[in-house]
């Protein structure tokens, strides 16, 4: 838990100590400390919920992926990064009508100036 966190149960004191568990690992910022949906699945809490052999899994995502976290923008850039997503998958498929992606954002430039070795 972080500096200055409450935990779930002090909170919500008549909740399922279980399912705060599963939150507060859940809810955590850092994404490589965060629960992924497998561990999530694996979690007392949803015990009666998993059922591995029906339980289809994606392709892994790589970490460079999730560059843009750890870009530090205003409020407002923020926002025009959001703005492009929308108007990007509003467009014909997230397409241009040249068929093309459309203009970089910000946020597509500076990730993809960050450095690509990680691990």
């Amino acid at each position: 838990a972080d500096r200055g966190s409450i935990p779930f149960l002090e909170l919500y004191p008549d909740a399922v100590p279980a399912a705060c568990d599963l939150l507060s690992h859940l809810l955590v910022f850092d994404p490589v400390e965060r629960y992924d949906v497998c561990q999530a699945l694996e979690h007392p809490y949803l015990r009666n919920l998993h059922f591995p052999e029906d339980e289809p899994c994606g392709p892994v995502i790589d970490r460079r992926e999730f560059d843009f976290e750890r870009l530090s923008l205003s409020t407002e850039e923020f926002k025009e990064e959001i703005l492009h997503e929308v108007e990007l998958y509003h467009t014909q498929g997230g397409l241009e009508p040249d068929g093309g992606l459309g203009a970089e954002s910000k946020l597509e430039g500076a990730v993809a100036g960050m450095s690509t070795d990680h691990k």
